[in-house]
Order: C-alpha cells, then sequence, then structure tokens
C-alpha cells in the first residue's frame, strides 16, 4: 500500500508527464491536454505519444511510452478504449508512477473485459491507475493539468486550502469552475 501511494505522488506532482494520444490537431483532447500543461507554465517535462507525429507544439512526439528516456511519472491516456489495455502494459513496462485514464468506452457500453485487463496490469505491477473514463487530475499548486476540457470553456482555481475529489465529471466540472470564481 505505501508503494503503491508514494507511486500515486508521482501522478499529482509529477516531474515528466507523458500524454498518450496527443495530437497537433487544435481542439482535440490529445491537443488540449499539451496546451493546458503549457499554458499553465507545467515545470516538468511534457512528452507527447502519437506514432503519427514526429513532433507536437515543439515537442519531441514518442512512438509509445517505453520509447521515453529517463522517468516518467504520469501517464494520460486519450485514445479509444480498445487501445488503453495494450498501453497500460507498456506503461508497466516502463515503470512509470501512474496513469490517468481519461478514455471512455469500458464498463459504461458494457466492455468490463477490458477494464479487468487493465485492473489486472495495475494490480500486478502497483500501478496506480486513475479512471477509465474520468474528467482528469487538476493540481494549481504544481501546475498538473490532465482536465481534457481547454481552460476558456471551463475556468481552473487558484492554489488554495481545499482539496476536491469526485467520481462525477459532470459535478467535478461544475465545482472545479465554481471555485475559479473564489
Amino acid at each position: 500500500m505505501e508503494k503503491m501511494l508514494a507511486r500515486l505522488k508521482q501522478v499529482f506532482n509529477p516531474k515528466t508527464v507523458a500524454i498518450v494520444g496527443a495530437s497537433a490537431t487544435p481542439n482535440k483532447i490529445g491537443n488540449i491536454l499539451i496546451r493546458n500543461l503549457l499554458d499553465t507554465k507545467f515545470s516538468g517535462r511534457v512528452c507527447p505519444v502519437n506514432p503519427k507525429y514526429e513532433e507536437i507544439s515543439g515537442l519531441k512526439c514518442y512512438q509509445k511510452v517505453s520509447d521515453i528516456p529517463g522517468k516518467v511519472d504520469c501517464v494520460i491516456i486519450a485514445t479509444p478504449a480498445e487501445t488503453v489495455p495494450g498501453i497500460v502494459d507498456d506503461c508497466a513496462k516502463k515503470k512509470a508512477g501512474g496513469v490517468i485514464i481519461l478514455s471512455g468506452g469500458f464498463e459504461e457500453v458494457g466492455r468490463g473485459d477490458l477494464a479487468a485487463k487493465i485492473k489486472k496490469t495495475a494490480d500486478e505491477n502497483c500501478l496506480p491507475v486513475i479512471g477509465p473514463n474520468c474528467l482528469g487530475v487538476f493540481n494549481p499548486y504544481t501546475k498538473v493539468d490532465s482536465v481534457f476540457l481547454p481552460m476558456y470553456k471551463l475556468e481552473r482555481p487558484s492554489a488554495g486550502g481545499i482539496a476536491f475529489v469526485t467520481q462525477s465529471g459532470a459535478v467535478g466540472s461544475t465545482v472545479l469552475d465554481l471555485a475559479a470564481f473564489y
């Protein structure tokens, strides 16, 4: 349990973030994720992952997570559900700190088999997973922003004295947006 918590801390305070499903196309989730990290001035390394590109937003793009040199603390996945178990396997191989799966298409559409594969890999490798089908993680202290909505559509609050965790993306986005005004 302690090892899992230590690795989960890497998700909220990473030095390297990989974005699987990164895109050069504006308004695609994979592009919004890169923009959010760059626009908030995330001080760590941002590593786009997509075999279609060599570079996105001036950043070297990697074929897969295990191709990224050095340690990878947090992996954000925004790809079709069918691809996610293989990506999580690759994250385990890389010994990534943790994974945030934004992708939908699992239990909510009857694909519990895909979620079971992810869970098995995560359990066998002590790999913390947030998601699937989640809104993302936002930490104003470390400038980590894996929320898939651009900042002009969903305000982000400044650093403060409270934390908020929710299962509901609708509730989460509403609270996040409202907290930006206080």
